[in-house]
């Protein structure tokens, strides 16, 4: 009995340990670029703390060694049939990895992976391991603006291009035709705004063929009870009256202090961006198909999920 439980211990780098039991099937993946809220939206669905919290298991940093070696926004083609990726997944998915910084869930039947750049890996991966995933959207804009927000205190928000043209099939396969505007003489923004155009360019063409949740972080900003009620319709939970309070007190922590509680909080991106990098900005998302989900004039949605 005591070593069937210690093979279920993980320990994490601060010490805290936790008690996994590994089941494979109860893996959810929540996926979007960075700046689009995956933070948040993962924390409104894990608003119960029922799972264990895995925040970006598929970025080699620091106590992510088992990623080394690999491309930040890695593409491994459908139809790969590879052990060591098998092996690699599995371990990440049945949570047999110390990343818990982030995690408050004791004794985890089921865990909640965040990633930011998995995007290039979804159809493979869910073609092989049959997970629920949850797409998150925000308007391309918006995120152009909070990274660059970001790149002025931290230079790692700077956009680096090379882990996704060193991939000669995800290029050939997806990105040759943006291949010249990637290597262009851009600025920050425009770059900003091509490395999320990128992401979910792949990300969108991929879910065409493979099931999941797709969420507007504008919605969830404006309805967020709503929104969670239809996420927890996908996973198969209930969403009851008194899990509508304790969403309710989360969104009001983010959204009822400081700047936030004043104004439209989803037009304060239009305020940081020029005339001439709103027009740009149409422009590029009319080259990635992006324009059909968004306008640069508009902060919310121009098409409805029940729509997609």
């Amino acid at each position: 009995m005591f070593k069937k439980l210690h093979s279920k211990v993980v320990s994490s780098r601060n010490g805290k340990v936790f008690i996994d039991f590994h089941d494979l099937n109860k893996a959810l993946l929540v996926l979007g670029s960075p700046r689009s809220g995956t933070t948040w939206i993962s924390n409104l669905i894990n608003y119960k703390n029922e799972y264990r919290y895995l925040m970006e298991p598929f970025r080699y940093r620091a106590g992510v060694n088992y990623m080394k070696g690999y491309p930040l926004f890695w593409y491994i083609p459908p139809d790969t049939k590879n052990h060591e990726y098998l092996h690699l997944f599995s371990r990440i998915l049945s949570g047999r990895i110390s990343l818990d910084g982030y995690n408050h869930k004791l004794i985890a039947t089921k865990r909640l992976l965040k990633s930011v750049t998995a995007h290039f890996l979804i159809e493979w991966l869910i073609s092989n391991y049959e997970i629920p995933l949850v797409f998150i959207l925000r308007h391309p804009l918006a995120v152009a603006a909070s990274r660059m927000k970001f790149q002025e205190k931290d230079k790692l928000w700077i956009p680096d291009f090379s882990s996704i043209l060193n991939q000669n099939q995800l290029m050939e396969d997806y990105l040759a035709p943006f291949e010249k505007l990637i290597l262009g003489e851009n600025s920050y923004f425009e770059n900003h705004l091509i490395y999320t155009c990128v992401q979910n360019f792949v990300a969108l063409k991929q879910l065409k063929r493979i099931p999941h949740h797709i969420v507007f972080y504008e919605n969830v900003v404006d309805d967020p009870l709503q929104e969670i009620k239809k996420i927890r319709g996908f996973l198969h939970q209930p969403f009851y009256a008194r899990d509508e309070r304790l969403v309710q007190t989360m969104v009001n922590k983010r959204f009822m202090m400081g700047e936030a509680a004043i104004g439209d909080p989803l037009m304060k991106w239009q305020e940081r961006l020029s005339s001439q990098q709103i027009e740009r900005g149409e422009e590029i998302m009319q080259m990635f198909g992006l324009d059909s989900f968004y306008s640069a004039y508009k902060p919310r949605p121009i098409i409805s999920i029940d729509s997609l």
